[in-house]
C-alpha cells in the first residue's frame, strides 16, 4: 500500500492517495489519470489558432481532448475531499492549528510540512494513517483552470476545498501556495 500524500505551504492542505486506475487519452494509455482543464482554444507560439488536425503543427493540444471532468466528493465528517478522477483524498481545510481561521498561524516551513504527515497519521486524521506530501503532478491535479484571483476573485481550486484569501508579505490580498514532495 502506498502512503497517503498530503500537501502544504504557508497554508496547509492535505492529500491522501488511494488506488489509481489507468486511463486513456487520445488512445495512449496513461499511468496516471489526468483531470481535464476545460481549455477550449488552441494556440501556436504567438496566438490563438483553429483546431489543428492530425499531422499539422500544434495538433494534440488540451482543447482537443475530452479528458476526465473534475469530480469531488466530500467526506461525511467534512475533513477530507476525494478526487473521484485520480483517487486521491485531500485534507479539505489548511487550518493546521484548528482554530477556525486561516492566517499566518497556519503557515508551515518546508521542514514543518515534512513532519506533519506523521502527526496526521498518529491522529488518524480523516480515518487514514498513510498521509504524505504529494508529488507535483498530484498537486497539479486539483488546480481549477476556470478560476483565478484575477478572473473569479477566488483561488484556482474547486470551492469544495477551503481556501480563503491571505495577506501576503506586501500586505496585499493573495491566496496561499502549497508544499510538494517533489520539484
Amino acid at each position: 500500500m502506498k502512503p497517503r500524500p498530503f500537501f502544504s505551504g504557508p497554508i496547509l492542505a492535505t492529500l491522501a492517495l488511494a488506488a489509481l486506475s489507468g486511463s486513456e487519452t487520445m488512445g495512449a494509455p496513461l499511468a496516471y489519470p489526468i483531470v481535464d482543464t476545460a481549455q477550449s482554444r488552441c494556440f501556436n507560439n504567438q496566438r490563438e489558432i483553429p483546431f489543428p488536425v492530425k499531422g499539422q503543427a500544434f495538433f494534440g493540444q488540451d482543447a482537443q481532448t475530452n479528458g476526465h471532468q473534475p469530480s469531488y466528493s466530500l467526506s461525511s465528517d467534512g475533513l477530507t475531499v476525494r478526487d473521484n478522477v485520480t483517487g486521491l483524498t485531500w485534507q479539505r481545510s489548511p487550518d493546521t492549528n484548528k482554530d477556525g481561521a486561516l492566517n499566518k498561524a497556519d503557515k508551515l516551513t518546508f521542514a514543518q510540512a515534512q513532519q506533519l504527515p506523521a502527526k496526521l497519521n498518529a491522529a488518524r486524521f480523516g480515518g487514514y494513517t498513510d498521509w504524505r506530501l504529494p508529488d507535483v503532478k498530484e498537486l497539479q491535479s486539483i488546480v481549477d483552470y476556470t478560476r483565478s484571483p484575477d478572473t473569479t476573485a477566488s483561488a484556482a481550486i474547486d470551492p469544495m476545498f477551503t481556501c480563503t484569501t491571505i495577506t501576503n508579505e506586501h500586505y496585499q490580498a493573495d491566496f496561499p501556495w502549497y508544499w510538494t514532495g517533489t520539484t
